[in-house]
């Protein structure tokens, strides 16, 4: 062979080892695309978290809110302050009302009803 052709052709062999990486990366890719879009349509958008009760406890350990419905015949959302004592609770009152008290350090509470269907508020201090 002469010397354009040997040239030529170690050219051609270059260009398909190339053109042969470049599929095989571009399938790769494509690969990996098509298990992307198919882990996110399958995983829902929302998860949800049923419960009878939940706690929330701070970084320490602390207790600082609890959602019930379990223990008491009505659900309930106690707020806790830091040193895991009530500092507020939310729950359904008489004849669907939400009944909100909040409770001071010296231990004395104030009672708020909010009666569903009024704008009024119902205060008791």
């Amino acid at each position: 062979m002469n010397r354009p052709n040997i040239e030529l052709h170690s050219r051609i062999e270059r260009l398909e080892r190339q053109n042969t990486r470049l599929v095989r990366i571009g399938s790769g890719l494509l690969g990996v695309l098509g298990v992307i879009t198919l882990v996110s349509a399958a995983a829902p958008l929302c998860k949800t978290l049923r419960a009878e009760r939940f706690v929330l406890e701070d970084s320490s350990g602390t207790k600082r809110m609890i959602f019930d419905a379990y223990s008491t015949a009505k659900p309930t959302v106690t707020v806790l302050d830091s040193d895991g004592q009530e500092s507020a609770r939310l729950h359904m009152g008489d004849a669907g009302s939400i009944d909100l008290e909040v409770f001071r350090k010296d231990g004395s509470a104030s009672r708020t009803t909010l009666a569903p269907g009024r704008s009024g508020v119902k205060s008791d201090n």
